[in-house]
């Protein structure tokens, strides 16, 4: 194997460099990526049914990414699936909220979505969806987890994501800046 060495590549016309024809362009040894792409995306789908009946802050999916960049920005996106509220027919309320590392992303950004999920149901089998996103900077390449957690708020029923058959996913996206 041969080693080509070169500072810049240019088109002779135009303004494209092509790639032969069933060739591709390996960059595995380095790229730097433009500002504003997405490096790379993590999901985590769960369709197993997660239940919880705590007043403190309990995971009900949750995902790891190592960025790839200290100075990126991370977009988390949950949509959290078939939330069956009040069970046992004990009415309650719910907080949800998108954490770092079990603890909240930061204390200047308001991560709680879908604040009391439930108010005024007053029957069992209560239903929500909630879906949040938020950003958050890399800071470092080491490797962290974001959750979506949820706490009962009020009442004494608990909840569950993915009743019936529901899907529950959540997403990171890092970008480069």
């Amino acid at each position: 194997m041969s080693t080509l060495a070169v500072n810049t590549i240019t088109a002779e016309t135009g303004n494209t460099v092509s790639i032969a024809s069933g060739k591709t362009l390996d960059a595995t040894q380095g790229l730097t990526t433009p500002a504003g792409h997405i490096v790379q995306v993590v999901t985590n789908t769960i369709t197993g049914v997660v239940g919880q009946n705590s007043t403190s802050w309990v995971n009900m999916i949750s995902v790891s990414i190592t960025p790839k960049y200290s100075d990126s920005k991370l977009y988390i996106i949950a949509f959290v699936g078939g939330v069956y509220m009040n069970l046992g027919s004990n009415v309650n309320q719910s907080n949800w909220r998108i954490a770092r590392d079990s603890g909240s992303i930061n204390a200047t950004q308001n991560t709680h979505f879908h604040t009391e999920e439930g108010r005024n149901h007053t029957g069992a089998g209560s239903r929500t969806h909630p879906h949040m996103g938020i950003m958050d900077n890399a800071v470092n390449t080491s490797s962290r987890s974001y959750s979506v957690q949820s706490e009962r708020h009020t009442g004494s029923g608990g909840l569950q994501i993915n009743d019936t058959a529901g899907t529950s996913t959540i997403t990171v996206m890092e970008i480069k800046q």
